[in-house]
């Protein structure tokens, strides 16, 4: 079979159509994504004014309550598991070991998915 006859009935106009319809997920995916990461930042910003009103309320100031206190550990927790995550994701053949490692973290009763996911 020739090019010519693989490419018969498909016009310019699908193609042109089927790219757009490509990027505009694309770009939707990636805005979910700028977003859920500008939200960890604040939480993270957030999470460390809770630390350091945890020190200053060592030395008499004003200290955080047992909730603000239990919400800026979980999103430690979230950090650790990006920090994972990232470290099997940059390994060579993690197309395989991610899921794999998923897996078996479950199976032990340990969560790797942070809370917020993309």
């Amino acid at each position: 079979m020739t090019l010519r006859e693989l490419n018969e009935g498909i016009s310019l106009k699908d193609i042109k159509s089927k790219v757009k319809v490509i990027k505009t997920s694309v770009t939707d995916k990636a805005k979910e994504i700028g977003k859920t990461l500008k939200d960890e930042f604040n939480d993270n910003k957030a999470a460390f004014g809770i630390f350091k009103k945890s020190i200053k309320g060592k030395f008499g100031g004003e200290k955080p309550t047992p909730e603000e206190f239990q919400k800026a550990i979980e999103q430690m927790k979230d950090n650790v598991r990006l920090t994972v995550i990232g470290a099997i994701g940059a390994a060579p053949g993690s197309a395989l070991t991610l899921p794999l490692t998923f897996k078996i973290a479950k199976k032990m009763g340990i969560t790797l998915a942070p809370s917020k996911t993309f």
